[in-house]
């Protein structure tokens, strides 16, 4: 599965592994300016790593308390858009 969201200059992806089903790669990247955030995730939101690419090269960085609130928004953000909203009680 997956899945791609454009608006403006900022591209946000959503992609299964084909190999690895229990491996989700979300992924936020600016057109402009060329950097990109890759957060590699189980399906019950558990962030396993962070790939960080500036000028064109990527490497795993830290998870950090701010690589945390990234894969935070990024996780809702996918949430929002593949879990059907609640019926109305």
């Amino acid at each position: 599965m997956q899945s791609v969201v454009r608006t403006g200059t900022i591209v946000q992806g959503f992609d299964v592994s084909a190999a690895d089903k229990k491996k989700i790669v979300l992924f936020v990247a600016d057109e402009t300016s060329k950097d990109q955030s890759l957060y590699l995730t189980t399906p019950e939101g558990t962030l396993l790593k962070v790939v960080s690419v500036k000028a064109g090269v990527g490497q795993a960085v830290r998870i950090t308390d701010q690589e945390r609130q990234g894969f935070k928004k990024e996780k809702q953000f996918w949430v929002d858009r593949l879990v059907p909203p609640s019926p109305a009680k």
